[in-house]
């Protein structure tokens, strides 16, 4: 967490930057639009079907509490992905 006078600081640097050279501090945000958006990638699905196939396994061993839980443990994580304060929307 930056400090009100660091804050401050970091102002006047970006509106010297602004004032000095307007392309370059525009080539920033042009290139902030590129960026990717987190919605999910392969690790996520990859992790979405591993827990839902440790839920069926352990189903298929008799016990309905374990797979429950593998199975709210994934929905809960993916909805930590989905709708956590980092995700892109």
């Amino acid at each position: 967490m930056l400090s009100d006078r660091e804050r401050e600081t970091l102002r006047e640097v970006e509106r010297g930057l602004l004032t000095d050279d307007p392309d370059f501090a525009r080539s920033f945000a042009a290139r902030a639009q590129d960026l990717p958006r987190r919605k999910g990638g392969v690790g996520n699905k990859i992790f979405l079907a591993s827990g839902f196939l440790l839920s069926t396994l352990v189903l298929a061993a008799g016990s309905l509490a374990g797979a429950a839980a593998f199975a709210v443990t994934t929905v809960l994580v993916w909805m930590a992905w989905r709708y956590g304060p980092d995700a892109a929307g």
